[in-house]
């Protein structure tokens, strides 16, 4: 089977100019109609853990950090019979703007599977190791607690990890471990390493968003994020940011 994951953050009701990983909730409520019109399978959240014997391909959807709108998002789902995951920074858990325990559970009892987004959201591979590990452990060990079942999908926070961090993570418990490279994952029965997602960006039109779900943009789309990561590498963060905000308001 061949899945692609995409990638979503904070969602709210009116756009914010910058910050490019926010969409609004009708933006997003849009997407979940465009993937249906597309005729494009959603794949369980727990495609991972019960194995891929699926031929074809499907579409995995997935969501960082922990914000609140997360619940808006996954009733949204709900609604239309899809599931996602859904990967938490367990240090902001509870604080304002963020899910609590309770809705960590509830998200759970919606069919949504729950993963680690570390501990502080922190780039893994800056850290020395015994703070790296602490990071994997202490999220996991909390997430397992609040939700009293195994927690064993990770996504590092920035795209930030090595083969280091790869082992320890591993080492930590987790199976599946989602970057923020490029591309489509061909899966073959149960799984277990690391996954390609696609971050979703403010900007998107429609005809973008709906080539890159049915895979029609698939050399493009490669190219573009070369060019990036090309980019990324040249230009301090902070530049690169601003640089990438300014291209999506022209797009806009």
């Amino acid at each position: 089977m061949r899945i692609q994951f995409i990638t979503y953050h904070r969602t709210a009701p009116q756009p914010d100019r910058e910050d490019v990983h926010v969409l609004t909730f009708d933006q997003f409520a849009h997407h979940v109609e465009l993937i249906r019109q597309a005729g494009v399978t959603v794949a369980s959240a727990r495609v991972l853990a019960n194995g891929a014997d699926v031929e074809g391909y499907q579409l995995g959807i997935t969501f960082d950090d922990g914000f609140k709108s997360d619940l808006v998002n996954a009733e949204v789902l709900a609604r239309h019979g899809m599931t996602a995951m859904f990967f938490i920074s367990t240090a902001n858990i509870g604080r304002e703007g963020y899910l609590d325990e309770d809705d960590i559970r509830r998200l759970r009892d919606m069919g949504m599977r729950i993963g680690s987004h570390s501990h502080r959201h922190v780039r893994l591979n800056t850290l020395p190791e015994t703070e790296s590990r602490e990071q994997l452990v202490h999220s996991k060990q909390r997430l397992e607690a609040i939700l009293h079942e195994a927690v064993d999908c990770l996504a590092f926070p920035g795209g930030g990890y090595d083969a280091r961090v790869a082992a320890m993570s591993k080492e930590a418990g987790y199976r599946h471990l989602m970057t923020t490279g490029w591309g489509v994952n061909q899966i073959a029965g149960k799984s277990s390493g690391l996954y390609r997602r696609n971050n979703i960006l403010a900007g998107m039109t429609d005809q973008v968003f709906t080539d890159l779900v049915t895979l029609k943009s698939l050399r493009r789309r490669r190219l573009e994020y070369l060019a990036k990561q090309g980019l990324r590498a040249l230009l301090p963060e902070k530049g690169y940011g601003a640089l990438r905000r300014l291209i999506l308001r022209g797009n806009g």
